[in-house]
């Protein structure tokens, strides 16, 4: 959705309505946890940064993720840090370029959650129609109990949806790395990791 103007509160509310019992605009659902599951022409996207150590940092990255806190980027960010992480939840992302406002919509197609020798908490979502781009990211954030290491990971498959991500792709590459950065940015600021960050 494009406006001229922050979209209201209800605008969303109603926007993100009516991606609720939409299709995926992909085929290859799942294809973060199972990557293989992904056809030829996906771009592959794999980011992988250190936060610290120990439980505390593991707490706090995992509450930071639950909470949309690799999101809070000023230049994007989701419609509300109160959608639940869990399967099926539709999440709006807001942008904006000048006066102009877009906003996009993705639904949470699985949540990572698991205990052992490396413990993992997490969830990937998948694109909606309208968005931009196809395909789906995955977030997670690791403790490794063996050398005590946390980190935080994303992955993604994407491909142009629409003539003007294609013409634009440089562009849109640029974005994604942006975002990729940024987001690895906001997670070490949200743990202690590095308070200076």
């Amino acid at each position: 959705m494009i406006s001229l103007g922050k979209p209201s509160p209800h605008v969303v509310t109603e926007y993100l309505s009516t991606k609720l019992n939409q299709e995926f605009s992909y085929n290859e659902v799942g294809m973060t946890k199972h990557p293989r599951m992904a056809s030829p022409g996906y771009t592959t996207d794999h980011y992988r940064i250190q936060l610290g150590e120990g439980s505390h940092v593991f707490d706090e990255a995992h509450r930071a993720l639950k909470n949309w806190q690799h999101f809070n980027l000023g230049w994007l960010n989701v419609s509300s840090t109160e959608i639940p992480i869990e399967s099926g939840a539709v999440v709006g992302l807001l942008t904006s370029y000048a006066a102009i406002w877009l906003l996009f919509a993705c639904r949470i197609v699985y949540v990572v959650n698991e205990d052992g020798a490396t413990q993992k908490y997490g969830f990937a979502y998948g694109t909606l129609p309208e968005h931009p781009e196809c395909g789906e990211e995955r977030f997670t954030v690791e403790w490794n109990t063996s050398d005590n290491s946390v980190w935080y990971e994303i992955l993604a498959f994407s491909h142009p949806a629409c003539l003007p991500t294609r013409i634009a792709y440089p562009l849109t590459r640029t974005i994604q790395k942006r975002f990729a950065k940024d987001s690895q940015r906001a997670m070490l600021a949200a743990t202690t990791a590095n308070p200076s960050a």
